[in-house]
């Protein structure tokens, strides 16, 4: 493999694994015990019944966007799980001043019918 090649392979590996994403979680309603953020869904609208838990929020950087993003939303999935929300209302996403991205939503509870 010419050097060139594993020279640019280290660097987007290095530069990939260290996007991250910071976030937190303000609570204005009722917890619930803790779920896996697998299950909770990230919603651009309201379900027709729900419970809102809290504010949650992310903020992300790196050098993809599309990495930094998923990252941003993963960790919206984490801080409303560990709520007991199984669901994220998006409210706002967008770039930060620093250029990093962010994401706020409410952590909610859908009720089934």
């Amino acid at each position: 493999m010419p050097v060139f090649k594993i020279i640019a392979l280290a660097f987007f590996t290095v530069f990939s694994l260290t996007s991250c994403a910071t976030g937190s979680v303000i609570v204005t309603g009722t917890v619930r015990p803790a779920i896996e953020p697998s299950e909770v869904r990230i919603l651009m609208s309201a379900p027709s019944a729900f419970e809102t838990i809290g504010i949650v929020e992310a903020v992300g950087e790196g050098f993809s966007r599309q990495a930094v993003q998923d990252r941003v939303m993963d960790e919206l999935r984490r801080r409303a799980a560990r709520v007991g929300a199984n669901g994220v209302l998006l409210t706002e996403t967008g770039d930060g001043v620093t250029g990093a991205l962010t994401g706020r939503g409410l952590a909610i509870f859908i009720i089934q019918d």
